[in-house]
């Protein structure tokens, strides 16, 4: 039989290599390379990675190092690393990329895992759905990370063929939350790989300043990891044990909650614990296991996990634990040889309990004996969890042999297509309707398209929004100043027209045909702060009329136009020389499948027949060239924390400001370099060169210069 082969996608949309603020995420892959690497040679897999990162980086190193792993390639395939099994296969006698075997070898993979977005959709594809934190603790998430989750979630049930849950705990979860799931669905645990690291305790407690007796706690400091639950229980129970000693290790980060890590330190110091509270930081791998081989016990209070990493690494080393009452937490127990001390979730007191009463007769470690025992199960453990997963991938490979077509729930003939049309007066109504409809996911779609009863509070969040603030960041960057003559298009509302009135752009006009009061300019019109705005609701009288502009502003709008082309040839003959345009929020789909899948999720399309579209990025650009325009600056997907492309009001993690600055000074050298990249990911992605990428060419803002024609 012709042995697994499996393509871990890392690059972004579906997942970023780094995998900042989710080392669980990155163990997690690290763990499934090593243990796959430990099969025989004849029964391993061949695994390819495909990543948009520095070779550098070391996750992307330690999978390299790994048996298994036989290749690393960017996502058009182009090979940076490759094992010498694969350098004689994929180079040509001069060390060049023989393209169309690699191209054949990444798309005939058995399996694409893991898939982690739904807008990520290969036919080898197995989704994996991590937990579902949010629907126990939504108070962890922002607004928009809630609504995300449960539509990326739904459309991974419902609409793709295969998903990875991490226990029976979340296959519950997933079939109460997701009852209409269609997808079939495997789990799949994965086991530590973790080996015992022998060093003398004197020498790891000197080196590090800790006491020889002390309980551990090795979680990221993230608020749902509990660590407030875990230093109250401590200093409760340090009135009955005053040598008891806790050593914790990990990230002091969480970017939801960027306080959290002080406050922690504070109640530490306020309840005089610095003394015996001990904070290392991220410890190097070597460390982290002689910290679980020494302590006298191990404590995981999480309030939620999918599969918790401590308690498998505490498993494989046999150390007692303290740990959450979490229904994933006891099943993970179930292969345990080591003691197991249940608490109540969230609860000090009960913790406290049971550390008083169990300290005087623990021992710091190891116990060899039970090391022995637990390391022989964890062997047995990663042997098994290693061949579930080729049991898995194998059962992919021949459910795609015998129907390769995977026919979901999506009909097309229910779809209405003809029928849809542009209908001012139905949307206001639905709008009004909603308006006064309490449910939380009506009101959200209310606000994130400022759409609101407030309609003073919309106009004034617009205005002080990461949206604006960013749009005028760029409007600085690209040299867009405000006594430019500025026109805006199909503004709907028009609070984009209205905040730059504000922001001192002195000669704003907005043209919209839609004069209703909420999702037209009829609000608008009744406000004293937009009395210089001049608005036109006649576009036949705006064409006609005399007035010239030096910047054309469109948001949300081209993909409602059509024919693009001669929507914007006439756009064109309302330029000044020299104008641009700034093309805003358009919808994209590059497949059928995409597109028919955006029209049937769309709120307002099949449910109410208002018309959409989606068209590649490409096929924008295509379409406004042929009216006399050059594309002149393009914006990846991801810039500013997806601000300028869905409602999001933080700047998300380092990684994402960081890309958010590496473009800035990208535009700021010259925006060409936007066009070139563009235009790269878009031939790519047409010879079918590697896995689609969707970063270029889902842009958020495409620039366009006027040509002479």
């Amino acid at each position: 039989m012709k042995r697994i082969s499996l393509l871990l996608p890392l690059f972004r949309p579906n997942v970023q290599a780094t995998f900042e603020n989710w080392q669980g995420g990155r163990i997690y892959i690290e763990n499934l390379a090593r243990i796959l690497s430990a099969l025989p040679e004849n029964e391993r897999p061949a695994i390819y990675v495909t990543t948009d990162e520095s070779i550098d980086l070391p996750v992307l190193r330690a999978l390299f190092r790994e048996a298994a792993v036989e290749g690393i390639f960017r996502p058009d395939g182009y090979p940076v690393l490759l094992k010498p099994s694969l350098k004689a296969a994929l180079l040509d006698g001069d060390n060049r990329p023989r393209t169309g075997d690699i191209r054949k070898l990444l798309a005939e993979a058995d399996v694409t895992f893991p898939v982690l977005q739904a807008d990520v959709h290969v036919a080898n594809g197995l989704h994996w759905i991590p937990d579902f934190q949010h629907k126990y603790l939504p108070e962890m998430f922002s607004r928009d990370e809630l609504a995300h989750r449960d539509r990326n979630f739904e459309a991974i049930a419902r609409r793709r063929r295969f998903l990875l849950l991490s226990s029976k705990a979340a296959q519950t979860d997933c079939e109460r939350f997701y009852p209409n799931s269609r997808a079939r669905t495997f789990i799949w645990s994965f086991a530590s790989s973790l080996e015992a690291a022998p060093a003398p305790l004197a020498d790891l407690c000197a080196r590090h300043g800790i006491p020889q007796k002390f309980l551990f706690a090795a979680n990221q400091f993230w608020k749902h990891k509990d660590h407030d639950t875990l230093f109250r229980a401590f200093a409760r129970a340090r009135t009955e044990r005053p040598d008891l000693a806790l050593v914790c290790t990990g990230a002091g980060i969480d970017y939801r909650n960027p306080g959290l890590y002080g406050e922690l330190r504070a109640f530490i110091t306020a309840n005089g614990l610095d003394g015996c509270v001990h904070f290392l930081g991220v410890v190097a791998n070597d460390v982290l296991a002689q910290l679980f081989q020494h302590a006298a016990a191990v404590v995981q209070p999480s309030r939620f996990e999918g599969w918790s990493t401590v308690v498998e690494d505490a498993k494989a080393l046999g150390r007692p634990l303290f740990i959450s009452d979490l229904p994933v937490h006891r099943e993970q127990a179930e292969s345990a040889v080591s003691p197991f001390h249940f608490f109540r979730t969230g609860d000090p007191a009960d913790l406290a309990a049971h550390l008083s009463a169990a300290w005087p007769d623990l021992r710091p470690g190891p116990d060899p004996d039970a090391e022995r025992n637990a390391q022989a199960a964890r062997r047995l453990r990663a042997d098994e969890s290693a061949r579930a997963f080729l049991a898995i991938a194998a059962e992919i490979r021949a459910a795609r042999a015998a129907a390769p077509a995977f026919e979901d729930s999506l009909d097309l003939r229910d779809l209405e297509i003809l029928s849809l049309e542009e209908h001012p007066a139905r949307h206001e109504a639905i709008v009004a309707a909603q308006q006064n409809d309490p449910a939380p996911g009506i009101q959200l779609l209310l606000e994130s398209t400022y759409l609101d009863k407030d309609r003073g509070g919309a106009f004034e969040r617009f205005r002080e929004g990461l949206e604006f603030q960013t749009m005028r960041r760029l409007f600085e960057i690209l040299g867009v100043e405000p006594d430019l003559r500025v026109c805006e298009i199909g503004g709907g509302a028009g609070f984009l027209s209205w905040a730059l009135v504000q922001a001192g752009f002195r000669d704003v006009t907005l043209v919209e045909p839609n004069g209703e009061y909420t999702t037209g300019t009829g609000y608008l019109r009744t406000r004293a702060d937009a009395a210089g705005l001049r608005i036109h609701d006649d576009l036949a009288a705006w064409h006609a009329g005399e007035e010239g502009y030096d910047l054309i502003l469109t948001k949300n709008c081209i993909h409602h136009f059509k024919n693009m082309s001669q929507a914007a040839a006439a756009i064109r003959q309302k330029m000044r020389p020299g104008a641009r345009w700034f093309a805003f929020r358009e919808q994209f789909a590059d497949t059928p499948r995409e597109l028919y899948e955006l029209l049937a999720a769309h709120p307002y399309c099949q449910t109410y027949g208002l018309y959409e579209w989606a068209y590649p990025a490409a096929h924008y650009v295509e379409a406004l060239e042929l009216a006399g325009f050059k594309l002149g600056a393009v914006l990846p997907a991801g810039y500013a924390n997806h601000a300028l492309a869905a409602y999001r009001n933080g700047e998300g993690d380092a990684e994402a400001r960081h890309l958010t600055a590496q473009v800035d000074e990208l535009l700021r050298k010259g925006p060409q370099g936007t066009v070139n990249a563009f235009w790269n990911e878009v031939a790519r992605n047409r010879t079918g060169n590697g896995a689609a990428m969707r970063f270029f060419s889902r842009p958020p803002l495409m620039v366009f210069d006027l040509q002479a024609v």
